[in-house]
C-alpha cells in the first residue's frame, strides 16, 4: 500500500466515524455547541495541516514513512498506557 493510499484510508475512515459521531452529539448536547468564532480557526488549522503533511509526505520514502508511521503509533501507546490523570 503507498504512503498515499495509507493516509487516504486513515481519512476516510475518520471521516465515516465523524459522520456518524456528529448527529449523536447534536441529538444529545444540544446546547453545548461552539460558537463559530471557536470553530472557524480550527478548520483553517486543519486545512493549513493538511497542506504541510502533504508537502512533508514528499520528503519520505516508503520506507521511512513505514518506520515514522510506526514509531509514532508505540510512543502514542506508550503515552496512553502511563499517562496520570
Amino acid at each position: 500500500m503507498s504512503k498515499e493510499s495509507f493516509i487516504a484510508t486513515g481519512v476516510l475512515l475518520a471521516l465515516i466515524i465523524d459522520l456518524v459521531r456528529i448527529p449523536v452529539y447534536w441529538i444529545s448536547y444540544a446546547r453545548v455547541w461552539a460558537p463559530w468564532t471557536e470553530l472557524l480557526p480550527l478548520v483553517f488549522f486543519t486545512f493549513l495541516g493538511t497542506l504541510a503533511g502533504k508537502a512533508l509526505l514528499g520528503h519520505f520514502s516508503i520506507s521511512q514513512f513505514r518506520k515514522t508511521a510506526a514509531v509514532l503509533i508505540v510512543l502514542i501507546g506508550i503515552y496512553f498506557l502511563i499517562r496520570i490523570d
